[in-house]
């Protein structure tokens, strides 16, 4: 009877050992299973956040250069490219630096904070660098205009002094075929 009471006891401990193994491996699977969760998730957010990236710089890209001239279009481009390569190297500084991203992450809260931080920095070094090219288109434009108003006046003083010189070589010649002297007065009752 002390045996079998011993074998039941043994058996009764192999259960709950068996049952605490699985108890634990299952927590270990949900575990696990959670992880790949919240593993799929964080990669969602993080494309997610990529393609929304990826299409805010495709809109300050057109819009940085949208109405300029091909000149000012391609500094324009230059510039938000390389605003873009800055701002990338911002968010991997963000990613890969422990101390400046929990820095930053408690200034902004969070990567995406941080990332619109700097993209607000971006828009606004876009934004005056778009307003110094209008201007200099503005001024420009200006410029020509003024050289053609300059260049339409010299044109018209040209036409002017052809016309005066035209008017006094006309003079010198009916002056010199005139007659002079008692010859005018028989010139002057016949005509």
């Amino acid at each position: 009877a002390e045996r079998e009471e011993k074998e039941a006891e043994e058996r009764a401990a192999r259960l709950a050992s068996e049952e605490e193994s699985a108890r634990l491996a299952a927590e270990a699977e949900a575990a696990r299973v959670q992880a790949e969760r919240e593993e799929k998730e964080a990669a969602a957010a993080r494309l997610a956040a990529e393609q929304e990236t990826a299409r805010v710089w495709q809109s300050l890209h057109s819009s940085a250069s949208e109405g300029l001239d091909t000149e000012a279009s391609a500094k324009m481009h230059k510039f938000t490219s390389r605003l873009e390569t800055w701002h990338g190297e911002r968010m991997a500084m963000f990613d890969e630096d422990a101390e400046f991203r929990e820095k930053q992450g408690s200034k902004y809260g969070s990567r995406e904070g941080y990332s619109s931080s700097v993209l607000s920095v971006v828009d606004s070094k876009i934004a005056g660098a778009r307003t110094k090219a209008e201007e200099a288109a503005a001024a420009a434009a200006a410029k020509a205009k003024e050289e053609e108003a300059a260049e339409r006046a010299a044109e018209q003083q040209s036409r002017i002094a052809a016309a005066m010189a035209a008017e006094l070589q006309a003079a010198r010649v009916a002056a010199q075929s005139r007659p002079s002297g008692p010859c005018l007065l028989s010139w002057l009752r016949h005509h």
